[in-house]
């Protein structure tokens, strides 16, 4: 056994998928429809994709088994390069407290590569893995320890009511600002996502902004438009194209600080957040405070 679980949620249909990836012996997978029910599937009606996630990490977290990694999936990955066991392979290569592949075409502009990305013909990454700055929610693996933390799982899902994207931009945001040196990207994994579904779309972007000032002392930091490798045709033209958005020096930045900080990632074995460092960036009473408190191993 690799102490891997997989936890999959979506439409039954899509669902149907991901039973070879159930009966592989050398993991475990949980499954969860939310329109109709299957055998051996969890059901949750009508749920968003947050009380979706949250309630696998729940059935999982009671199989009291320790799991090493905790890998969340959308019904809708495809793998356009490499598959689960490469993926599972870097993982135990590379140890990161949260790990991510390439999503095609969102990310690709990230790679720290040489070439250019067209069409699917995708050019030679310089490293493995490198250190991630703008991800997607949809293919995500999560060190156990930073479950234990208590900090971006459960998900915030007072988002719901306002937006659905606005639940996974806050915990990735959470991600940049607490376990920014430790959240990794595999440059040799890459998938796109098939369905493309009409979530709630209300503005959310103030009452996130007001959520994370009622949490952390300080501002919080945002890498993800800034996220571009410089030494690529595909990131010069996203560049370019996204010159009114984004601030270049600053982008220019980030590439210099994802570029050293991937030179001199350590592997390392244990990823929880100190008490210390969650007091020094959080607010003492905050949400995020309280959830992180209920760990104890910590306190």
């Amino acid at each position: 056994m690799k102490n891997i679980i997989y936890l999959v949620q979506g439409e039954s249909e899509l669902i149907k998928n991901f039973v070879n990836l159930k009966e592989r012996k050398d993991v475990n997978t949980l499954l969860l429809t939310y329109d109709q029910p299957l055998d051996e599937t969890i059901y949750l009606p009508n749920s968003t994709w947050a009380e979706g996630r949250n309630l696998l990490l729940k059935k999982a977290l009671e199989m009291d088994i320790p799991f090493e990694y905790f890998i969340f999936l959308d019904d809708d990955v495809n793998f356009i390069q490499g598959d689960f066991k490469l993926f599972e392979d870097f993982l135990f290569k590379y140890s990161p407290a949260i790990a991510v592949p390439i999503f095609f075409p969102k990310t690709i502009h990230t790679v720290l590569a040489v070439g250019t990305a067209y069409r699917k013909k995708f050019y030679r990454p310089i490293f493995e893995q490198q250190i991630c700055r703008f991800a997607d929610a949809q293919f995500m693996a999560f060190h156990r320890d930073v479950i234990d933390d208590h900090i971006l799982m459960p998900l915030q899902t007072h988002f719901d009511q306002c937006n659905w994207g606005a639940t996974s931009s806050t915990q990735q945001l959470l991600i940049h600002n607490l376990y920014q040196n430790k959240f990794v990207q595999f440059n040799n994994v890459i998938v796109e996502n098939l369905a493309h579904r009409p979530y709630t779309s209300n503005e959310f972007e103030e009452v996130q902004k007001d959520w994370f000032k009622s949490q952390f002392k300080k501002p919080i930091h945002d890498p993800r438009p800034h996220a571009i490798n410089f030494l690529s045709l595909q990131g010069i033209y996203y560049a370019i194209k996204n010159y009114n958005r984004i601030n270049l020096l600053r982008a220019l930045n980030h590439f210099a600080k994802t570029l050293t900080e991937t030179l001199f990632y350590k592997i390392e074995n244990q990823h929880s957040i100190s008490y210390q460092q969650v007091d020094k960036k959080l607010i003492k009473g905050s949400d995020l405070h309280k959830q992180f408190e209920k760990n104890n191993k910590n306190v």
